[in-house]
């Protein structure tokens, strides 16, 4: 893509695979074989194994630089778990998301409805107290660290009792099952939380159009030309480059119209803030 593109005439990029099922051992033997002088972690699957790479090397180990992206809640407090790692956060803030949706539809958002695993309490909170900047109140909902469709139907109805003017979706793919979607959250959001619904990837608006109404997600293209930008800077500093987080320079608004009038109007001049349409 956009990444190999703007790197290809400075060094070559060799790309590997990661598995769920891939190990330490297929780490290593990569390493070991192209030497690289910079990593790109494409993932958390690529982040996690990374990771267990590290730990799994005698200390004093030195390991050149690396890159993490794509990889769902990133922040500054996992790539300390890293050495020598920067990362660009693929999640937008809810203070941005929340923000961005306020300045579209006609319906005020004044309070966001969000449900979440009990393991995202910190995560969730952290945002709460940043949305609060803007008077918006995200009214958290937890869950368990696995819950079935009818305990995800009783959250979801506990914050329509709450009077959420939206429901924001975590990037959690234990949430986000088939199951989850076909027997919790869309008989309910149909039925019951007749709002709209924030997601941080497109496919849940494309292939999922009786759930998302608004996405808004990094510019996949600009996403790698900022990657590589990082890249080269590091190769700049002799590949002593000082580890840091970055956010997505550019972001994308995705809306789906197939839900107007039922869960949300745009304002007037709206389309014109909106970089794709579903309709």
């Amino acid at each position: 893509g956009t990444f190999s593109a703007e790197l290809g005439s400075e060094m070559d990029v060799v790309p590997w695979t990661a598995s769920t099922s891939s190990g330490v051992a297929d780490v290593s033997a990569v390493i070991a074989q192209h030497q690289p002088k910079v990593v790109v972690l494409m993932d958390n699957v690529a982040l996690r194994l990374y990771r267990d790479y590290q730990r799994a090397q005698p200390a004093g180990t030195k390991f050149p630089p690396a890159v993490a992206i794509m990889a769902s809640f990133l922040s500054e407090q996992t790539l300390k778990e890293l050495d020598n790692t920067s990362g660009i956060a693929f999640e937008l803030p809810a203070l941005t998301t929340f923000a961005r949706l306020r300045a579209l539809v006609t319906a005020p958002i004044a309070r966001v409805g969000v449900v979440h695993r009990t393991s995202f309490n910190a995560h969730v909170e952290r945002e709460r107290v940043l949305a609060s900047q803007e008077r918006i109140a995200l009214v958290a909902q937890p869950v368990s660290d696995d819950p079935d469709p009818r305990e995800l139907r009783a959250a979801l109805k506990r914050l329509a009792q709450r009077n959420v003017d939206a429901l924001w979706v975590l990037n959690d793919n234990v949430l986000l099952t088939p199951e989850l979607l076909a027997r919790g959250w869309l008989p309910t959001l149909n039925d019951t939380l007749k709002i709209p619904v924030i997601v941080g990837v497109v496919s849940l608006l494309t292939q999922q159009p009786q759930f998302g109404s608004f996405a808004m997600a990094p510019d996949l293209g600009e996403l790698g030309i900022q990657t590589a930008s990082l890249v080269l800077d590091i190769a700049d500093t002799e590949y002593q480059f000082r580890p840091q987080f970055e956010r997505a320079l550019s972001v994308k608004t995705f809306v789906n119209l197939k839900q107007v009038p039922a869960r949300f109007t745009l304002k007037e001049g709206a389309r014109e803030r909106i970089d794709q349409v579903l309709e």
